[in-house]
């Protein structure tokens, strides 16, 4: 398997893509990788990741670039574009990445993989760095989540039950146990029987149009899973509601995150990379 370059693994350096973090060694793994090991994982790559995890092409000073493993003149997403692209080539039957705002979902729709962002809370957050050095961040209050990438829906769903570990409160004493529902998990198999059978569809956003193709492929996902016997409810938000989604994310970035990682970057006379610039 894969683990991307901001989780922390024993003798590895967690750059996050940044130069200046390079002698950052881990002196002990992070207690979602310790559950793949007890599980029997075989870690053999790192990830690699977009610079300072905040962007969706993946691409630093530390590892280059990572490209489409389809077509090497497209990109593979980010942040965690590493994980998809090796996912995607068949390098490792799954990956782990880290999600707040698309991370994972991103990368695995760039490359036409499967990736599973847990709720906030549900596995730990510990052992997994962030854009700065100091850990004391404004990303204490939103976590980024480790979450499953594979070929298919089961890889994720494997992935995902070693992620719930009910004994993880050995490894993350911070974080309360909470296993997979395997009984849950089985009632939706059935569609006759299953009482969760209503999914929700949102519509384009008018602050970022979608292709013809993604319309496309939504309307084709809408009819398979209504042949399937799900009720597809299409909704969408106002603008209002867009609009204080876009304010809330950029005031996080512009008033939190960014102002420290870029002081970091400053001080050490490292460089943001073009696409970050722009």
């Amino acid at each position: 398997m894969s683990i991307k370059d901001q989780i922390h693994q024993k003798g590895k350096f967690t750059s996050v893509g940044f130069a200046h973090l390079m002698d950052e060694v881990q002196n002990e793994h992070s207690p979602i990788v310790l559950s793949y090991l007890k599980s029997g994982a075989i870690p053999l790559v790192r990830g690699n990741v977009a610079l300072g995890a905040m962007a969706i092409h993946t691409k630093n000073h530390v590892f280059g670039e990572s490209l489409n493993p389809y077509n090497t003149s497209r990109s593979c997403g980010g942040s965690s574009g590493g994980d998809s692209g090796l996912v995607a080539s068949r390098c490792v039957p799954l990956g782990i990445g880290i999600d707040i705002g698309g991370s994972v979902r991103i990368p695995s729709a760039f490359v036409g993989i499967y990736g599973f962002k847990p709720s906030q809370g549900r596995v730990s957050s510990h052992g997994v760095s962030d854009s700065r050095r100091n850990i004391y961040t404004e990303n204490n209050d939103l976590h980024s989540i480790c979450g499953p990438m594979g070929i298919s829906v089961d890889d994720c769903v494997i992935g995902f039950r070693v992620q719930a570990d009910s004994n993880i409160q050995y490894y993350d004493p911070f974080q309360a146990p909470s296993p997979f529902r395997e009984n849950d998990y089985l009632a939706v198999q059935n569609l006759r029987t299953a009482s969760f059978k209503k999914i929700g569809m949102l519509q384009e956003s008018p602050l970022l149009p979608v292709s013809t193709s993604v319309k496309r492929a939504m309307r084709e996902a809408q009819t398979a899973l209504e042949n399937y016997g799900f009720e597809v409810i299409p909704f969408t938000l106002t603008a209002e509601e867009w609009q204080k989604g876009r304010d809330y994310m950029q005031s996080i970035m512009t008033n939190g995150v960014m102002p420290d990682a870029l002081k970091d970057i400053e001080d050490s006379c490292e460089t943001l990379m073009n696409h970050i610039n722009v």
